[in-house]
């Protein structure tokens, strides 16, 4: 097994940046990419963009995941996701992806404070479902209402939101495939993908993807077998599901 580095360093505090451009001294909106690594069917990214003014995307490297709990092939395919996802919103919209470093409530903090590389009046993000994230999550919602700003989760890594669906009357886990369909036909049917958003350009330095080099004392040698990222991910969609037979 790999031997891992030590975790991931905060990022430095330095005085907020503005980025450049006359929307961004109408609004400054902060997407927080955390597992849908990608700009298609991309509500929160969605929402910010039609806020208007600055969108900031931003992941942060959280050390909760610490290096022992995973495997260098899996954080490589992390790392190429974020690397595409930088890739094409640099390409496309003259904007890009920062990397923070640190538990997002301290990352966080320190941005609503006023320290860190960038300022916000707004935070977005797709909901996740696992017991940590909720955790965290509910305490960047208190965080945010602290600081007065505007903080909301959307849906997206499940197929409709799991908190409605948990919150209807009556509602059973299903237990087999005759109950998942009765609750696809309930709080069906599944929307369609959201296009991705035109967003503005961002200038901002510092806080670039890390190589996996930084992370790890031993790296595989040779490309992925399976590379990481919403491109490459589109493709083989594509090409497995070129045929009738295929699906």
């Amino acid at each position: 097994r790999p031997l891992p580095r030590s975790a991931p360093q905060r990022s430095p505090a330095r005085p907020p940046a503005t980025p450049r451009g006359p929307s961004a001294r109408r609004r400054m909106s902060g997407v927080w990419f955390r597992k849908g690594l990608r700009l298609h069917d991309n509500a929160a990214l969605a929402h910010a963009a039609s806020r208007g003014g600055q969108v900031i995307p931003f992941f942060i490297l959280d050390p909760w995941f610490d290096r022992s709990r995973i495997g260098v092939h899996r954080f490589r395919f992390l790392l190429e996701a974020l690397q595409d996802l930088d890739g094409q919103l640099r390409a496309e919209h003259g904007s890009r992806l920062l990397v923070l470093r640190g538990r997002p409530e301290e990352v966080l903090r320190e941005i609503f404070e006023g320290k860190g590389p960038f300022a916000l009046k707004a935070l977005y993000w797709e909901k996740d479902t696992e017991p940590y994230a909720r955790d965290r999550d509910a305490r960047v919602q208190a965080l945010s209402a602290e600081f007065k700003v505007e903080a909301q989760g959307f849906s997206g890594h499940t197929l409709f939101d799991i908190d409605r669906v948990l919150a209807a009357p009556g509602f059973k886990a299903p237990i087999s495939m005759s109950g998942m369909q009765s609750l696809l036909k309930a709080h069906g049917p599944v929307a369609e993908p959201l296009p991705a958003p035109r967003l503005p350009a961002l200038k901002l330095d510092g806080f670039e993807v890390p190589q996996i080099s930084e992370l790890y004392e031993e790296v595989p040698a040779g490309p992925s077998a399976m590379p990481g990222g919403e491109r490459e991910a589109l493709r083989r969609l594509a090409a497995g599901g070129a045929g009738a037979g295929d699906v």
